[in-house]
């Protein structure tokens, strides 16, 4: 969940009062800035960030504003209006394989940049910025939509933004001052707000912020959904047995930058060992079978639940936990229906 602070104008600010005046370019038409400013605060101010990422891979989870309220107009219907997403400044860009313009932000971070306008003519899907579709054949504005029914003040120009961050270097710095990323503007008519009204665009920031990267992550390859088949009630034998048709290998792993020592404590709604060891209790909802559930072996015995186990493998770069999960029979009588079960899991690496 990430915060926005809208800066909105107060009597008594000169800079909010010039922001929000407005010329009419006709006895009827005019427009006024709402939102001067927006600036993106994550939470804490840190990003989480998988050591592993590449060149190019997104850093974190997508920044999501709320509706921004841009201009309040009063413009007739039959002017051709514009919505329009203005990226960063200009300087060292990429692309990504979506396409999207990435804009370098500071130590080895980029950013892009989308948006979508909330008005009932504009369908409501995002548009980044990406080179194409721009009002001017300037390649950092992006059109958002184009309406010609006129707008009204009760219905102001709104959008949402969204801002994803991007690893740009081998190497990126922890510490970040945030910074400019765009602006929100129109046109009308094909002039820009400064020249038709003499207001300015609504400006787009992002406030500091630290990636912390975490040393290890799971690894890819690690399980974390398992189908265990389809099962009958001729393929237990009473309570304690397994279905064989149902086994199957479960692998849970960790990939690091560097790493000495690792170990994982599993939990879930378990059965009481003395009944029926390493066994997880199946979801109770409407439809679900009764009497199996979901036994869990390491090394060919039942596992302890809330206890550390030691991972199979431990080297500099990676530890590897190998277990087996199998339905088996928990009661004397089965009941058919779906099932299902969770299992958690803390690991502890240094």
């Amino acid at each position: 969940m990430f915060i926005q602070i809208n800066a909105l104008c107060r009597a008594g600010l000169f800079l909010c009062l010039t922001a929000g005046l407005s010329l009419s370019a006709t006895a009827e038409e005019n427009c006024t800035l709402i939102t001067p400013e927006t600036i993106f605060r994550i939470p804490g101010g840190i990003i989480n960030a998988a050591h592993h990422v590449p060149v190019g891979g997104v850093i974190g989870e997508i920044i999501l504003s709320d509706s921004i309220d841009v201009y309040q107009c009063r413009i007739e219907p039959g002017k051709n209006i514009e919505f329009v997403l203005v990226g960063g400044m200009p300087g060292n860009r990429t692309q990504n394989a979506s396409g999207h313009t990435i804009y370098e932000l500071s130590g080895g971070i980029g950013y892009s940049l989308g948006a979508v306008a909330e008005h009932p003519e504009c369908m409501k899907s995002s548009h980044y910025v990406d080179g194409r579709d721009s009002p001017d054949n300037n390649s950092a504005n992006k059109r958002l939509c184009t309406i010609s029914n006129g707008m009204d003040p009760s219905q102001p120009y709104r959008v949402r933004v969204a801002v994803t961050l991007y690893k740009l270097k081998p190497q990126i710095t922890a510490h970040h001052p945030g910074g400019y990323l765009g602006q929100v503007s129109m046109r009308v008519d094909g002039q820009w707000p400064w020249e038709r009204y003499h207001i300015v665009e609504s400006g787009l920031h992002l406030g500091g912020f630290t990636v912390r990267q975490n040393s290890c992550d799971l690894d890819p390859q690690t399980d974390t959904e398992m189908d265990l088949g389809p099962v009958s009630r001729t393929d237990f034998s009473g309570k304690g047995t397994v279905a064989p048709g149902s086994v199957r290998n479960l692998a849970i792993a960790l990939r690091c930058s560097k790493l000495t020592q690792a170990d994982i404590r599993l939990t879930g709604n378990a059965f009481a060992a003395r009944n029926s060891p390493g066994t997880l209790k199946l979801l109770r909802k409407n439809g679900s079978a009764s009497g199996v559930g979901v036994r869990l072996l390491h090394k060919g015995r039942p596992v302890t639940f809330g206890e550390p186990l030691s991972f199979d493998e431990v080297t500099a770069q990676r530890a590897v936990l190998r277990l087996q999960a199998a339905f088996v029979q928990t009661k004397d009588n089965i009941g058919p229906g779906t099932a299902e079960t969770i299992l958690n899991y803390t690991i502890r690496y240094q």
